[in-house]
């Protein structure tokens, strides 16, 4: 009896199917897929819809050789303000493609790619980390962890606040990568109550974990109008996310009014039972 579970349509109008997913509270978000059947079934158009903002990713295709290829995409962003709509606009267009001579079975393998026993991958879509072995394969979890240790310093990820921020304030800090949805839902649903956290005597920071420029970073954060300090890891990035104890994206970290850490890991949406937990001691 959940609300906030997904429902799923599907429709189908000639060659045009229709996919929409409706979810979160009174699923009042709607993700649609519009696939073509006479395109071999690519992707022609995706909608995302939420209170607060539109997404919307058209797709062209033209045959080559039997092949259907991208011949244009349009991206358009869609921010709901009081003083009106903030809109963004992308426009790709492939003005010549070749479609390629076949590949040898093994020509995209990491072998191939000069990967060598021992040697580290990072798949930033996900936020994980593998070791080749002759194949990829998760490295053993780190036994790092920060609960019960001073928060490390926040300066050296870009975010400065004065002594008088963050005395006798807990702070709850966000690692993130703008280029993930979970983590940009997971920080949007955090400036939402933005407000009703800092009453509370909570410092909300946010750090953009993966290397991005940062002017596309800012670009995002005042269309989607994040109020608190976003930072970024500078360099030497598995280093930093090993000595900050992240494992995975998002990953939230709360700390006491004395900085000293005493949750971390845990989602969103059990940023209100964590925040409780600590008032209780």
């Amino acid at each position: 009896n959940d609300e906030r579970l997904s429902e799923w349509y599907v429709k189908q109008a000639r060659d045009i199917v229709t996919l929409e997913v409706q979810f979160g509270d009174n699923n009042e978000n709607i993700e649609k897929y519009v696939f073509n059947l006479s395109l071999a079934g690519n992707l022609i158009k995706y909608l995302n819809m939420t209170p607060n903002a539109e997404n919307i990713r058209e797709y062209e295709y033209e045959e080559k050789s039997g092949v259907w290829i991208l011949k244009s995409y349009n991206w358009t962003n869609i921010t709901r303000r009081e003083d009106g709509d903030l809109r963004t606009t992308r426009t790709i267009n492939w003005r010549n493609s070749v479609i390629n001579v076949p590949f040898e079975e093994d020509e995209f393998t990491v072998k191939k790619l000069g990967l060598k026993h021992g040697d580290r991958v990072s798949d930033h879509r996900i936020g994980k980390g593998y070791i080749y072995e002759g194949t990829l394969i998760e490295p053993p979890p780190s036994p790092k962890t920060l609960i019960k240790e001073k928060l490390p310093e926040l300066k050296d990820l870009g975010i400065n606040l004065s002594a008088a921020d963050v005395n006798d304030k807990r702070i709850l800090a966000c690692f993130f990568d703008m280029e993930q949805r979970p983590s940009r839902n997971s920080i949007i649903q955090l400036s939402k109550r933005a407000q009703e956290h800092q009453a509370k005597d909570i410092v909300i920071i946010a750090v953009q974990a993966s290397k991005i420029e940062r002017a596309k970073l800012d670009e995002w954060i005042k269309e989607n109008e994040i109020d608190f300090p976003v930072g970024m890891i500078q360099s030497e990035q598995e280093q930093t996310l090993s000595h900050w104890g992240v494992k995975s994206l998002p990953w939230f970290i709360l700390t006491d009014k004395e900085h000293i850490v005493s949750s971390q890991g845990f989602a969103i949406n059990e940023v209100d039972e964590k925040i409780t937990g600590l008032s209780k001691k």
